[in-house]
């Protein structure tokens, strides 16, 4: 599948970078976050039915992260992460009720600020690679739930800050947003990074 080979060449390019930060000077970290957000989705995306409208639907959805990271001392950074995102249902129509599952690996570029007394910036763009699956559940028609997907490659924007609650410890709020073929995706989340090695 399409998605899983571009998740397998997402990794081994990080591989490869890694490979070639290793002597320079920063500190490699591991991050976690939890959250919610927003998949603004269009229906006809995925059904083609009478019963479904042409319109936006709003779904709230719970976010998860897991990322591994690099951080130079200039503040540049570069990660590898991968999104869960899940709703607890939406309402298409009249006619039909639905889940929303958004899973994501990307590669970001990023800068955290040097800190203004324990607080820095924190902003980062990256290659997406998604896998937006739409579950729809015919009300008046009881009977085996359809999933339907789509998967593609958008821009992920993300913003925010940190807070350094020690020596290597990153407790972090960011705001984040994506683009996809289907309709927007956005979060917030709050964030724990650790970073290994010496701190600052």
């Amino acid at each position: 599948m399409l998605i899983k080979r571009n998740r397998f060449f997402s990794a081994l390019l990080l591989t490869g970078l890694g490979a070639n930060v290793a002597h320079a000077d920063g500190q490699f970290y591991l991050g976690f976050g939890l959250g919610a957000g927003d998949v603004d989705a269009a229906p006809n995306a995925f059904i083609s039915s009478p019963n479904v409208v042409d319109d936006q639907s709003t779904d709230t959805v719970f976010a998860s992260e897991f990322l591994v990271g690099y951080q130079f001392d200039n503040g540049l950074t570069i990660d590898l992460a991968f999104d869960d995102y899940e709703s607890t249902g939406i309402l298409f129509a009249p006619l039909l009720t639905g889940q929303l599952k958004y899973n994501a690996t990307r590669i970001n570029l990023g800068y955290a600020s040097k800190p203004s007394g324990r607080l820095s910036f924190v902003g980062k763009l990256g290659l997406n690679i998604y896998d937006l699956e739409l579950t729809e559940s015919p009300l008046l028609n009881p009977g085996p739930e359809d999933s339907l997907s789509q998967d593609g490659t958008s821009l992920y924007l993300e913003l925010g800050g940190d807070w350094h609650i020690s020596q290597n410890g990153r407790l972090g709020l960011s705001w984040s947003f994506t683009d996809t073929d289907a309709g927007d995706v956005s979060a917030i989340k709050l964030r724990y990074r650790y970073l290994f090695g010496g701190g600052e």
